[in-house]
């Protein structure tokens, strides 16, 4: 495939992957002296102060005091209070209950009929229902029918002959996309 400008899809992506990594390197060597630049004593780390120097001067690191709490007197309490003599209850006394034997009274005696008797019911049976034989039923007389015979169906089709023919040579490459990239050797890309 080849772009409106005459580059091949395959140029492009190169071209691509050239310029992005020519950025990549470009951002890492800014970095490594940025480091170097905050480091100022090039031992390989950056320590607090020269972080803070680089970030907008040079702070000191704090230091920490004794506490400059202070605390109220401690509270003091009382002697506790006192109460007087503690109540004392005597035993209850009660009445002792007078219980009296119950007023007895009687009455005459009562009489009841004898108990009824009941007599076994009468067993009467229903005789069994009889049924009569269940229907027969005849198989169904056989019927044929006649032997069917198939053929094949005949069709005259014959499928259309593919013609086959070479493709049209490419276009050659201008001119111009041929000097792009000898410049671009030129300057020491890597595509």
């Amino acid at each position: 495939l080849k772009s409106s400008v005459g580059l091949s899809a395959v140029e492009a992506i190169s071209t691509l992957h050239c310029s992005l990594l020519i950025d990549r390197l470009q951002a890492i060597a800014m970095s490594a002296a940025a480091f170097q630049q905050i480091d100022q004593n090039r031992d390989g780390s950056i320590s607090r102060e020269e972080f803070a120097a680089a970030m907008g001067g040079a702070q000191p690191a704090p230091t920490y005091g004794a506490s400059q709490m202070t605390y109220r007197a401690p509270v003091t309490y009382g002697a506790p209070a006192t109460y007087g003599a503690p109540v004392t209850y005597g035993a209850p006394t009660y009445a002792a209950p007078q219980y009296a034997a119950p007023q007895a009274s009687y009455a005459q005696p009562q009489t009841y009929s004898a108990p009824t008797t009941y007599a076994a019911p009468t067993a009467s049976f229903v005789a069994a229902p009889t049924y009569a034989a269940p229907p027969t039923y005849a198989a169904p007389a056989a019927q044929y029918y006649p032997q069917m015979a198939y053929a094949q169906p005949q069709m005259a089709y014959q499928p259309a002959q593919p013609t086959m023919a070479a493709p049209a040579p490419a276009p050659a490459a201008p001119v111009k996309a041929k000097k792009a990239k000898a410049a671009k050797k030129k300057k020491g890309c890597c595509c």
